[in-house]
């Protein structure tokens, strides 16, 4: 079974497939094109196959609705751990590709700041969360997508169901992130006092400072707030359902259950700061304004829930801050003397003398030595040369003398060539 060529012929072979069948094709997938049968080729499909899964993935979030939004989680939770399985195949290569669909998220994001991302935005936040490692100092994909979180939740506007339960989602995401770090976004703690915000019944004319992306006035800033509950007693404790993420409208229950919600990671998040710095500061505003809720006409499990998140701040701010000290200085050590050794020698004692004075001794005696020592290089090294130039001389003289001896002996040659010349010119005139 080989890894399609296109991303169209991958969503026909799988889209219409049931969840479970779905899992079990990618599982043949992986398994007949596995990097241990073909090393280099099947690398290059198993990098393929993770970016057509998470075009599938982008693609049914972008059209998820009321009705099939269950479903495309169901699809999701079923994909994770072979998805996973992949990344841990090329952990290089697959976390390049995951950051290339984050950085392309970022740039539409970026087209208009004060509006939400869609759903299929904050799911892959989820999937960066399940195959990277989010407690490191610094990560190549964490890190982005810690800043891509902190964008959303301090600029975009919150005015709708799907945008609150999109907040809160991704609240729930930046505490995974930082749970083991035991780090914190800014904007996290301010959305969530955002959702206390927006449940507290306000007056025409009361106005509480809030921070943006809240308003401080008109119907938005009062979103989530209830008059009264009729039959607050037959309600049990829900968390948020997948179709608040595509609901645009309120209802009664989302309200409850976006409050509740909210406490409970309130009373999680800081639960995890405590041991940090300065939580103190932190906690203030949310006890400013847990005493503006109506608390009574909440049901049971809510008002657990708000005591012991409550609880919690009231002891973080009673926390003390250790100040910042500088460094205790050391007390300065005694100096400590030399012990005075003399050398004697006959029980003759030269006289003491002063430090300069034995410091210029001591030079003195430096310089004769190196005098002594340049002396006696000099010495060699003319005497090395004395000897080079007496070779030379030597080796000059010999060649002078075997040119003398051989000009005699030419010379003696010609002279006895002339000698007999001269003899038969005398034998021919007698």
């Amino acid at each position: 079974m080989d890894i399609p060529s296109n991303y169209d012929e991958f969503h026909k072979l799988i889209s219409k497939r049931k969840p479970i069948e779905q899992g079990v094709i990618i599982d043949r997938l992986i398994k007949c094109n596995h990097p241990k049968l073909d090393g280099i080729n099947n690398k290059e499909k198993m990098i393929k196959l993770f970016a057509y899964l998470l075009q599938y993935v982008n693609e049914s979030f972008t059209d998820a609705s009321q009705d099939d939004i269950a479903t495309q989680f169901q699809i999701l939770n079923i994909l994770n751990p072979h998805m996973f399985d992949l990344v841990q195949m090329n952990p290089e290569k697959m976390s390049q590709t995951l950051l290339d669909v984050i950085t392309e998220k970022y740039a539409d994001y970026r087209k208009n700041v004060k509006l939400f991302p869609p759903l299929e935005t904050l799911i892959f936040f989820k999937l960066v969360s399940n195959y990277c490692s989010t407690s490191d100092f610094r990560h190549a994909v964490v890190t982005p997508c810690y800043i891509f979180i902190q964008h959303i939740l301090s600029k975009a506007r919150v005015r709708t169901r799907q945008e609150i339960a999109g907040g809160l989602f991704l609240v729930t995401v930046a505490f995974e992130f930082s749970r083991l770090s035991k780090r914190f976004l800014p904007a996290v703690n301010n959305f969530l006092l955002g959702i206390v915000y927006l449940s507290i019944p306000k007056r025409a004319v009361e106005t509480i400072k809030i921070v943006p992306p809240f308003q401080s006035t008109g119907p938005m800033s009062k979103l989530l707030a209830i008059a009264e509950i009729d039959d607050k007693e037959a309600m049990k404790e829900e968390l948020l359902k997948s179709e608040d993420l595509v609901l645009t409208t309120f209802s009664l229950d989302f309200k409850i259950r976006a409050l509740n919600m909210a406490l409970k990671l309130i009373k999680d998040i800081f639960s995890n700061l405590e041991e940090n710095i300065g939580p103190n500061y932190f906690a203030l505003p949310f006890l400013e304004l847990f005493d503006r809720l109506p608390l009574d006409i909440y049901p049971e499990f809510l008002r657990e829930n708000f005591n012991a998140a409550k609880a919690l701040l009231e002891r973080v701010t009673k926390l003390k801050l250790t100040k910042i000290m500088p460094p205790e200085k050391k007390p300065k050590a005694l100096r400590l003397l030399e012990p005075r050794i003399e050398v004697v020698y006959d029980d003759k004692r030269r006289p003491r003398l002063t430090k300069e004075k034995e410091e210029r001794a001591k030079l003195v005696h430096k310089i004769r030595r190196e005098t002594k020592g340049a002396i006696r290089e000099i010495r060699r090294d003319t005497e090395f040369l004395q000897k080079m130039r007496l070779d030379q001389q030597i080796k000059s003289d010999m060649e002078r003398k075997e040119k003398v001896k051989r000009i005699y002996q030419e010379a003696s040659i010609q002279q006895g060539e002339l000698n007999e010349l001269d003899r038969i010119k005398k034998k021919k005139k007698f």
